[in-house]
């Protein structure tokens, strides 16, 4: 089957990239795989560097066709609902949008707040969000929130710092981490203070959230994907 999808988010996993998109032919988000992906084989399911990221094929703003099939019935839930896996080695590239009209492209997948975006959505104490691993649902969407209700920070845990985003729909606040390669390289370059100085200058921040794969516990935490302003 044949797809032509808008690049809305491409997420880092150390040296791999995870991609998503609008389907524009069947208005919905979808998760294209690399040719031989399987369930067995965690790092089979994301892309190189060679093909995802700035200035390659799979890059956010990009209209892309491949040819792909649904997932076979060893992909879990709720990522299965969106997965699909190219058949052919072949990606072209066939435009590149602004984000303003990316923006206005994928409003199909705008939710009014996190819990409505996600089946079996659960919020902790502390703000973190998950959906159990095996949930039919969606793991893709998107919510619109004034930029006063974003706010980017670092959070240092064993030595390490880690992205983090703080969100307040009509519902809740949530802590969620940032995997976005865009937002993630940002900061390494140009500090926090960037990323908060960027949605600043707009009154609506476009958010992509996702859901991460089952952790051990078999929970599916909640990640901002990418934020972007028209």
């Amino acid at each position: 089957m044949t797809y032509r999808v808008l690049v809305t988010e491409v997420t880092n996993y150390g040296t791999l990239f995870c991609v998503a998109g609008w389907d524009i032919g069947r208005s919905e988000m979808i998760r294209p795989e690399p040719q031989g992906s399987n369930a067995h084989q965690e790092a089979s399911r994301f892309w190189s560097a060679e093909m995802a990221g700035p200035d390659r094929i799979l890059a956010v703003g990009n209209i892309v066709r491949f040819d792909a099939d649904s997932p076979p019935a060893t992909f879990a839930y709720p990522h299965a609902t969106e997965d699909r896996v190219v058949t052919a080695a072949g990606v072209t590239v066939e435009a590149q949008v602004s984000a303003k009209k990316m923006i206005s492209a994928v409003a199909g997948s705008v939710s009014t707040s996190l819990p409505a975006m996600f089946n079996g959505f659960q919020r902790q104490a502390n703000g973190k969000a998950f959906v159990p691993g095996g949930t039919l649902g969606s793991s893709l969407g998107a919510i619109e929130l004034d930029s006063s209700r974003v706010k980017f920070f670092v959070n240092e845990f064993n030595g390490s710092k880690k992205l983090r985003v703080k969100i307040q729909d009509d519902v809740a606040s949530y802590d969620l981490g940032v995997t976005s390669d865009e937002l993630r390289s940002l900061w390494r370059t140009s500090g926090v203070a960037s990323l908060n100085e960027m949605c600043a200058q707009a009154s609506l921040v476009h958010i992509r959230a996702g859901l991460a794969r089952p952790f051990p516990e078999g929970r599916c935490y909640v990640q901002l994907n990418g934020a972007y302003i028209s």
